[in-house]
């Protein structure tokens, strides 16, 4: 295009944002197209429909199918789709004569259109629908328990519940039977544990399926109770599911560290283990906020109140985020600052943008640029980067001009900002991306393994999965090829 116009004179689908690697969407005479951070179009306005750039392809149609294109416009996979969805984890769903399959970021097929209905991944497996009953399949097609269940929902902490014939039941990411389809009603409450009821009766057991002894029950369950709704009010029971605190509530959420947010009928409160109130339900909204702590609105304002009742930071705040390590979000006036668990102010309400504390470090952007403070609300690696993410075992991913590369905790780069992607810093091998193919390098920024995959999925258990030409390798950390 030449000349290269701008965003500016187009409609832009949303506020652009310097991301390397991201297309913003801009539309033009009922077609859209894509422009870079500095506004400028990158991709011609010629698709009926178009998604959202992330790390991986973007969904668009043409003459009424859909497809994949990558950031510099070209097709992965052709437009071929009567349906297509963004892509997650490296896969994507896509339909074709109403029946649904999986492609990888490469354009491989990795399970045939031939699925009734088909689930997001969660935890690498997938429901899917074929005559009418759900099974699962992992994501690269291969099968983990058949199609035989009425209903069947998304795996969790590596449990999945299954209905059959009206009763509930557990199945392992195996597709083994963990509780057979025999219980009125299953749920999983925080990945520890197990709570059924079986002929009128409350039943708990740990993930694999065993009734929960007392000891157990005492170390989940340290306040001792647990909420339960009967008959549309909620209460609490004690760990051998007897009534403590009656059925009086509209919801009731679970005690931590002695506190419960409950409701009444149009108001929120918080109350103690006795069932007394700590503070009366008086506040258009409550919750646990942790760490001693749960956040009320009031008036539409946040603030923070302790396990006496009292506010140690008035309802004065626009929001509050979760607190992470000791320190919370909060938003004033459209800008962010970080409070501490007395309620003082560590950082001012000075940034345009903000995200939680991971590793004592928290990402923050000033001028359209992001850097990092300490706990003590100093910048340690100061605003320059295009892009920052959250710390990982250490390591930060981090962006500029177009490129990504890695910071430590004090800001200094350990790998230059040289790879067109890179993700996984938490772990030992983390994927790059170069001219369109996946690499790997080590945590002191080193190439182990080189760019030469079309797909590669992160490393687990000392294993990759990656693809090349179609074809799918298993490889070990030092890139060496161990299965086909």
């Amino acid at each position: 295009m030449d000349g290269m116009d701008k965003a500016a004179d187009f409609t832009v689908q949303r506020d652009f944002v310097a991301v390397p690697g991201v297309r913003n969407r801009v539309q033009a005479d009922g077609k859209w197209g894509y422009a870079d951070a500095s506004g400028e179009i990158v991709i011609p306005c010629r698709f009926e429909e178009a998604g959202d750039f992330d790390e991986d392809p973007a969904a668009v149609k043409l003459n009424g199918k859909w497809g994949y294109i990558d950031a510099d416009g070209a097709f992965v996979s052709p437009c071929q789709w009567d349906e297509a969805e963004d892509f997650y984890d490296g896969t994507a769903k896509v339909m074709l004569a109403g029946k649904w399959g999986w492609i990888a970021s490469d354009g491989t097929l990795l399970t045939p259109c031939q699925w009734e209905d088909i689930d997001s991944i969660s935890e690498g497996i997938a429901a899917v629908r074929l005559d009418g009953k759900w099974g699962y399949i992992d994501w690269h097609g291969n099968p983990v328990s058949p199609c035989q269940w009425d209903a069947a929902y998304a795996f969790l902490d590596g449990l999945a519940k299954v209905r059959r014939d009206g009763k509930w039941g557990l199945i392992n990411s195996a597709g083994g039977e963990v509780l057979s389809c025999s219980y009125d009603w299953i749920r999983l409450p925080d990945g520890e544990l197990v709570f059924a009821k079986q002929d009128g009766k409350l039943l708990s057991f740990d993930m694999a399926g065993v009734p929960l002894t007392q000891e157990r029950m005492n170390a989940l369950f340290p306040d001792g109770l647990f909420p339960v709704q009967e008959s549309g009010r909620w209460g609490f029971l004690d760990i051998f599911c007897n009534p403590v605190i009656p059925f009086r509530f509209k919801y009731a959420e679970r005690f931590r560290e002695g506190m419960a947010t409950v409701k009444c009928d149009k108001h929120w409160g918080l109350i103690n283990t006795a069932g007394d109130f700590i503070t009366p339900c008086r506040w258009d909204w409550a919750a646990y906020f942790g760490e001693g702590l749960a956040i009320v609105k009031q008036d539409s304002k946040y603030g923070l109140l302790n396990r006496d009742g009292v506010l140690v930071s008035p309802c004065q705040w626009d929001e509050i985020f979760d607190f992470c390590e000791g320190f919370a979000r909060v938003l004033d006036n459209g800008k962010y600052g970080f409070l501490d668990r007395t309620g003082t102010l560590i950082s001012p309400c000075r940034w345009e943008e903000a995200e939680n504390f991971t590793e004592g470090r928290a990402p923050v952007m000033q001028d359209g640029k992001w850097g990092y403070l300490d706990e003590q609300g100093r910048l340690v690696s100061s605003c320059q980067w295009d892009c920052g993410r959250a710390f990982r075992n250490g390591l930060a991913e981090v962006a500029q001009n177009g490129r990504w590369g890695l910071i430590d905790r004090d800001g200094t780069q350990v790998t230059p900002c040289r790879w067109d992607n890179i993700s996984g810093s938490g772990r030992d091998r983390i994927r790059v991306r170069s001219g369109g193919k996946y690499g790997f390098i080590d945590r002191t920024g080193n190439l182990v393994i080189p760019c030469q995959w079309d797909t590669a999925m992160g490393f687990f258990h000392g294993k990759a999965i990656v693809y090349r030409d179609g074809q799918k390798y298993a490889i070990d950390e030092t890139g060496a090829i161990i299965s086909e």
